[in-house]
């Protein structure tokens, strides 16, 4: 009953419209959610108007990603410092396209700390990485600007203190994941592999609850066991050079990136929780 009464509301909502740059998301309120591209219109779900319900999967992705928030580096920064990291991923994607083979540092180096920074948005896999930052990325830069937020006395503090530990737990964080992968595996390693799994330990340290996927009632996932089912992954690809279906970008090459980036995104939020809260000072989730 209450997941059908929360399908309700969903359905009784105003109509929200989210731009993801190449294209924008939007819901009709008795129909359905839509995606828009230059001039086209195109149906992704659509509601059970009959019933008064809409089905569980348009629910989720109506959740999930057309929720209508609106770019603000002030009033909203988790979304924006997630669709800055959207941008650049996109921008990355373009020039990699663009421009030819070879402008890019073969490998994350510890000579070039800028280029190993960076090198979490080198060789980006555009859908499935805009998919992680909306479910695992944001989430843990929402928590993390609750807690920023607790202790700041004005809104310039929580603003700087919110930037600057997002490009740490994104880009730093990130960038040495993918370097001492490389230095482990002896291939150069890129991607927001070891972002993401910062992000989930980050979590785990300061929201261990929070679910971040859901599917049907049947698949419920915390930051806690998709980091450990990642890892498994890419360690039964390691030990017994199995590579399951469909995780071709998760495996022995990466799994380290995973791990390191899973440990120091938990130390950092341990830090920030022990830091700026206290009992007296909680975290409102």
């Amino acid at each position: 009953d209450g997941v059908l009464s929360s399908l309700q509301s969903t359905m009784d909502g105003p109509r929200r419209q989210t731009n993801y740059w190449l294209f924008s998301l939007r819901n009709d309120a008795y129909d359905g959610i839509y995606l828009q591209t230059l001039s086209m219109d195109v149906p992704l779900c659509r509601y059970d108007g009959d019933r008064g319900l809409l089905d569980p999967a348009c629910g989720w992705i109506e959740d999930t990603f057309c929720h209508g928030l609106v770019f603000d580096v002030r009033s909203n920064r988790p979304f924006a410092a997630h669709r800055m990291l959207e941008a650049l991923l996109l921008a990355s994607a373009l020039l990699a396209w663009c421009l030819k083979p070879g402008w890019w540092p073969t490998e994350p180096c510890s000579k070039r700390p800028l280029a190993t920074a960076m090198s979490i948005l080198w060789f980006p896999s555009i859908m499935e990485d805009l998919i992680s930052c909306n479910l695992l990325v944001y989430p843990a830069l929402e928590i993390m600007d609750r807690i920023l937020s607790t202790s700041a006395s004005n809104n310039n503090i929580a603003t700087n203190r919110f930037y600057l530990s997002a490009f740490g737990l994104i880009f730093c964080i990130g960038g040495l994941s993918n370097l001492i992968a490389t230095m482990v595996s002896k291939r150069g390693n890129f991607g927001l592999h070891g972002s993401i799994a910062a992000s989930l330990g980050y979590l785990m340290s300061c929201y261990p609850s929070k679910l971040l996927m859901r599917y049907f009632g049947i698949i419920n996932m915390t930051a806690s066991d998709i980091l450990l089912a990642v890892t498994a992954i890419g360690l039964i690809d390691a030990l017994l050079g199995v590579q399951l279906p469909m995780m071709g970008r998760i495996g022995r090459h990466n799994v380290m990136a995973w791990m390191v980036g899973g440990v120091l995104g938990n130390l950092m939020g341990q830090f920030q929780v022990e830091k700026y809260t206290a009992w007296w000072n909680p975290i409102r989730y």
